[in-house]
């Protein structure tokens, strides 16, 4: 049996471990069954990412376990629970990176209420940071050497004048521009 087909329907629920800071960090993934691959592969999450850069890329990592996809969210939660991975601190320093519940899938469990901190970086993220204007400028003259074809130019004139709902001529749904144009008229399954 290939590796690949061993690992069917399976998620590998890992712990990492900084060797300099202690944080540790709780996650999954359905790629790396291995601790060399987990090595290689380091976590993902902001806030774990973020340590990593300032206190470096010294880590360790445990496999908690590896898991069927209908029995991981309840391994996943009970030891989220367990050991409170979002707020646990120890002499007032976050034991643990992460700022979710780890549910052995992907994004929180229903009914799951994201903290505030978490809640205001997400809304940064999705509103766009503020730049300056030496970050402006390295993007702009990036963007200066890529071409546009004609109608790359001419369908983002009309993405940013036309922000009214369009209706498809073949099901009549009606939506905003991007999305129809991208799902209806040339491509509508009903055409």
């Amino acid at each position: 049996m290939s590796t690949e087909n061993k690992y069917k329907n399976m998620v590998c629920l890992y712990i990492f471990t900084h060797n300099i800071t202690g944080l540790k960090y709780f996650g999954k993934t359905t790629n790396s069954f291995s601790e060399e691959r987990l090595l290689k592969y380091g976590g993902s999450g902001s806030y774990w990412n973020d340590h990593k850069k300032v206190h470096g890329n010294y880590l360790s990592v445990e496999i908690y376990g590896i898991f069927h996809k209908g029995k991981v969210k309840e391994e996943a939660l009970k030891f989220s629970k367990d050991n409170d991975i979002v707020n646990e601190k120890i002499n007032g320093k976050k034991t643990w990176a992460n700022e979710e519940v780890e549910n052995g899938l992907d994004g929180c469990p229903k009914g799951y209420k994201q903290s505030k901190e978490h809640r205001k970086n997400k809304s940064l993220a999705f509103k766009g940071i503020p730049r300056s204007e030496k970050t402006k400028r390295k993007i702009s003259e990036k963007q200066k050497g890529i071409p546009k074809t004609e109608e790359n130019k001419k369908n983002m004139s009309i993405g940013q004048r036309n922000r009214k709902p369009l209706t498809c001529p073949h099901c009549s749904k009606e939506g905003m521009p991007n999305n129809m144009k991208r799902w209806h008229f040339d491509n509508c399954k009903f055409k």
